[in-house]
């Protein structure tokens, strides 16, 4: 008797233990839910697609599809009827909804095009294929930033400019060997501008 309590008692704490191991362990993934994102690939990056991301009238033909595509099920795959699809192009929004087949699935909104403000659904693993709408702003702002350092880098022959703002940069000098020479005042003048704007000096 006194061996099934030690039985018992050892598997109960066993079970504790992993219990809260695993309270620990699980991590919570941020929502993409209500997020938008920007198509940038004009097609899918499945080889049984054609030109086009597509997006599924009824979430069980993605799922359906979904499921082929990992497993490899294609014996026990049934087409998706064409007319049942919207293909996108590129730079067309979408705004995530809901998933569905524990994440597998996105319920999607598309924002753009002749199909704006209806309901489909996208493979989530076809969401690489998407740039959000957040980053795609803050790359929009670094360019602007950029922009008057990229024109003074190129007012006068290559390497000239370059060389001038890595020496204002405090990376190397000046110097370039001949037919090129150093850069002009009025120039000079330029990059420190630009630098200075871009707040980079």
């Amino acid at each position: 008797m006194n061996t099934y309590k030690h039985f018992f008692l050892l598997v109960a704490f066993f079970l504790f233990i992993v219990d809260a191991g695993a309270e620990t362990i699980t991590e919570e993934k941020p929502s993409l839910i209500g997020t938008i994102w920007q198509l940038d690939r004009n097609s899918s990056s499945s080889k049984f697609s054609g030109h086009g991301q597509v997006l599924y009238f009824f979430s069980s033909d993605a799922y359906q599809t979904y499921n082929a595509r990992k497993f490899s099920h294609w014996d026990t795959f049934s087409a998706v009827d064409s007319r049942n699809l919207v293909r996108l192009k590129k730079h067309q929004k979408i705004k995530l909804q809901n998933s569905k087949f524990n994440d597998a699935i996105y319920e999607v909104t598309l924002l753009d095009g002749f199909y704006a403000g209806k309901t489909y659904f996208l493979i989530a693993d076809e969401l690489k294929n998407f740039t959000q709408e957040k980053d795609n702003e803050e790359a929009v702002k670094l360019d602007s930033l950029l922009q008057p350092v990229h024109n003074s880098m190129f007012i006068e022959s290559n390497p000239s400019p370059v060389k001038y703002a890595a020496k204002l940069l405090g990376l190397c000098g000046d110097d370039v060997r001949l037919p090129l020479v150093k850069v002009t005042k009025t120039s000079e003048e330029a990059e420190k501008t630009a630098l200075v704007s871009a707040k980079l000096l």
